[in-house]
């Protein structure tokens, strides 16, 4: 038996996946060399994640090779 996802479900997995792509769009248009600060990312979001979710998601992203942390800082992902 297969399981429907739920319309909640679905729209938290949208919206989770949105501030993803906003995040790694945010970070890789920042300038060579400066990082951003991952609690001023997590401001400009609080409204959609927790700060566990959020912490998942920068793990995850940072695993994917979408972006890169150094201590509290996040890069863009071609940046050595």
């Amino acid at each position: 038996m297969t399981r429907r996802m739920s319309d909640e479900d679905r729209v938290k997995l949208i919206t989770a996946r949105r501030v993803a792509e906003a995040v790694t769009l945010v970070v890789n248009e920042l300038p060579q060399g400066e990082g951003a600060p991952a609690h001023a990312l997590y401001a400009g979001i609080v409204a959609f994640l927790s700060i566990d979710e959020f912490e998942t998601m920068m793990r995850g992203l940072v695993f994917a090779g979408r972006v890169r942390r150094a201590g509290d800082l996040y890069y863009p992902a071609g940046e050595a």
